[in-house]
């Protein structure tokens, strides 16, 4: 939705637009908006709740068209997450210009969701994994298209005996299993939990817009963590064991090398003993079965 802009601004054609994407199982707690100071620069996170200031703040006019205007905002804003649960908002700003011509303002409205679209993925990733991190019961949370809408819900029938079970499969302790569950911070307190010693190397670069690190070494970085978070919130123990993986192969590989030079980078990197206790071998072993004979993983501890 386009932000405040000055009238000056709004005459050329262009504005502020920021771009809401639902987050599931992290809930803000701050009762002010701050959009005028963003938490991360161009981004931030806001409570589901100040969803209506935001509409508030924009400039409908008068009448019953702008009545009508700011209903239908609303509507959009609550059927953002697609009727999934969701506890609050990873905003980006994006500046995009206004046309009048449908045509051009759809092909604007495309570049603008793209543009965005990385920068989501970073905050999301870096946030999920802190709190990953930090939390001694495997808690987190992600971007709701991530985390909603996975449960593979199966009846099995038998008839003609009359039987019927319904079973939802398995899922893993890493992701977000139950909604009720939600962590309920203030941006204070994200960023408290962002800066602490054994995170800060990590969310500096990947949060920071004047990163510190090469170009292509912060690119590793980021890829590197949105893969994992994408494998973290995935129910699929494949796709989590190839995600993780991959996300290491992205920070300790260049293009073309033997898979085994990889794991022993990886294995220098953790340490023997962490490569060993964490079953090293079994995973790398799942990774390959999986992607050259396709062979899904039988051990469910692996994931």
């Amino acid at each position: 939705m386009p932000g405040n802009r000055n009238k000056a601004q709004a005459k050329e054609g262009a504005a502020d637009w920021w771009l809401l994407h639902p987050l599931t199982g992290l809930s803000i707690s701050d009762e002010k908006l701050d959009l005028d100071q963003p938490l991360f620069g161009d981004a931030t996170i806001i409570s589901k709740s100040h969803a209506d200031d935001v509409i508030e703040e924009m400039d409908f006019g008068a009448g019953d068209n702008a009545t009508s205007s700011r209903a239908q905002i609303r509507n959009l804003v609550a059927n953002a997450a697609l009727k999934t649960d969701f506890h609050s908002f990873v905003a980006v700003r994006r500046s995009e210009p206004f046309s009048a011509n449908a045509d051009n303002s759809h092909s604007n409205h495309q570049k603008l969701v793209e543009a965005a679209r990385s920068r989501v993925q970073e905050v999301s990733a870096c946030i999920s994994l802190s709190m990953l991190a930090r939390s001694k019961t495997w808690s987190t949370c992600g971007l709701s298209e991530r985390v909603s809408n996975q449960i593979r819900a199966i009846v099995a029938v038998a008839p003609p005996s009359g039987f019927a079970y319904q079973i939802a499969s398995d899922t893993s302790t890493c992701t977000i299993n139950n909604n009720n569950n939600v962590a309920r911070m203030s941006r204070a307190d994200v960023v408290r939990m962002l800066q602490h010693e054994s995170l800060a190397p990590f969310t500096s670069q990947l949060l920071s817009q004047n990163a510190t690190l090469s170009r292509s070494l912060a690119r590793s970085i980021t890829e590197s963590a949105v893969r994992l978070s994408h494998a973290v919130h995935s129910r699929d123990r494949a796709e989590q064991i190839l995600g993780a993986v991959t996300a290491l192969e992205i920070l300790v590989s260049n293009f073309g090398e033997p898979f085994s030079r990889t794991k022993h980078r990886v294995c220098q990197l953790v340490g023997s003993t962490a490569f060993t206790e964490f079953r090293g071998e079994d995973v790398f072993r799942a990774r390959n079965h999986y992607v050259h004979r396709g062979q899904e993983p039988k051990v469910r501890k692996l994931a």
